[in-house]
């Protein structure tokens, strides 16, 4: 799985990093087969000297049926990375669910007399 960390108006931090990385891995450790990539924004929005839900965190998902993207803020960066993998996490697993149902619609096949039928009988 590939995980790339942009950073808006300050630089990564190795902490920062870490965090991210070890948090994609808990959040999407299941779910892995299914992601291609993973590109992370960080930001600060008000800057250093504002206070409030100002630090965000947007991630984009990239997987084998499509992309899921997320944003959450937060006051601290790191609340807004847990809030945001959480979320990712959850969505991700929705998915996967989503197509497995839909799979196992497929499966019905038209038999000769035009009905349908699941299973083999």
């Amino acid at each position: 799985m590939y995980v790339e960390i942009r950073a808006r108006d300050f630089t990564v931090t190795e902490g920062i990093r870490l965090h991210v990385e070890r948090r994609l891995g808990f959040a999407l450790d299941r779910l892995t087969t299914d992601v291609r990539a993973v590109v992370v924004w960080i930001s600060d929005i008000n800057g250093p000297r504002h206070g409030g839900n100002d630090k965000c965190c947007r991630m984009a998902v990239q997987f084998t049926r499509g992309e899921l993207m997320v944003e959450e803020r937060a006051v601290n960066l790191y609340v807004a990375i847990d809030r945001a993998t959480h979320r990712i996490g959850k969505n991700l697993a929705r998915e996967r669910k989503r197509a497995y149902c839909s799979n196992r619609n497929d499966l019905r096949w038209r038999s000769e007399g035009g009905e349908f039928h699941e299973g083999k009988s």
